[in-house]
């Protein structure tokens, strides 16, 4: 350990870490906000940063997260210190789930229809195919194709996905994209906004806030989560009587077990009530 950092007061300094971490480390911004509450909570509750402070604020609360911060913070101040290669985080409580159904977001879809058309088109291409969040905000005209009616994608592992969807709402997307006038390697989405592509996502989660703020603390949560629409829509299938292996291809999953667990505990319930009845 070096004992100049062991002896020498560091004060925290807020907005330089926090410029430190957007332009030297380019993590996207929820991350930013925070590895900054994780630094300002340990030095409301440890005045300074020294080996023994670290050592004691990771006893009292192992987290990953929090040990990402103080790396992240020791780095921008060139501090050298230990931690711990693997910690054994508590297990955490569950709360109570609140989970939105593919006919509650389509509700919310139509509420932005005329106040944001980029978010409101994101949000019914999202509800037609499954697709993930960072999917759907990277899609760029050549991934369409119009005479089939079909979205090509590639999964997580680089596998070429096609996913058709509805004729009418194909031709009301291309109707809107040609208002556009997009080239092919622009995205479909918030192309007039001047974001940089690592950025997109964090982008999008802005405006559900603008638009949805009204809601409750738990729905908007629900909303903001990355794989809300897609469990929505794999919710929705089972409702509607599709099997699970359907489900999986259809989704992009490569083992159903992927897909079992996006079933949400009220489907879960459903279903056990349909087979009582059934056995009557």
């Amino acid at each position: 350990m070096n004992i100049e950092n062991k002896d020498r007061f560091i004060p925290f300094q807020k907005e330089e870490f926090k410029n430190y971490l957007k332009r030297r480390i380019k993590i996207r911004d929820s991350s930013v906000d925070l590895y900054v509450r994780v630094m300002n909570t340990f030095y409301l509750e440890k005045k300074n940063i020294n080996q023994e402070t670290i050592d004691e604020y990771i006893k009292m609360k192992p987290r990953h997260y929090i040990i990402a911060g103080l790396k992240h913070y020791c780095n921008f101040k060139k501090l050298k210190f230990k931690f711990p290669k693997k910690i054994k985080e508590p297990p955490q409580i569950k709360k109570g789930k609140v989970e939105l159904s593919r006919i509650e977001l389509s509700d919310m879809a139509e509420k932005i229809r005329d106040k944001d058309q980029d978010l409101y088109y994101s949000f019914k291409v999202f509800l037609y195919t499954g697709l993930r969040v960072q999917e759907v905000l990277n899609l760029k005209i050549d991934n369409f194709d119009f005479t089939k009616n079909e979205i090509c994608t590639k999964t997580k592992g680089g596998i070429e996905r096609e996913t058709p969807i509805k004729k009418e709402f194909m031709k009301e997307l291309y109707n809107f994209l040609k208002q556009k006038k997009l080239n092919e390697s622009d995205y479909v989405f918030f192309t007039d906004k001047k974001i940089l592509p690592h950025s997109r996502y964090n982008f999008f989660q802005r405006l559900i806030q603008k638009y949805f703020k009204n809601l409750s603390q738990k729905r908007l949560s629900a909303l903001l989560k990355t794989h809300c629409f897609r469990k929505g829509v794999i919710n929705y299938l089972i409702a509607e009587g599709m099997q699970l292996h359907e489900i999986k291809e259809f989704i992009g999953h490569s083992d159903i077990k992927t897909t079992e667990k996006y079933i949400s505990d009220y489907t879960k319930k459903k279903t056990i009530r349909k087979c009582a009845n059934i056995l009557g």
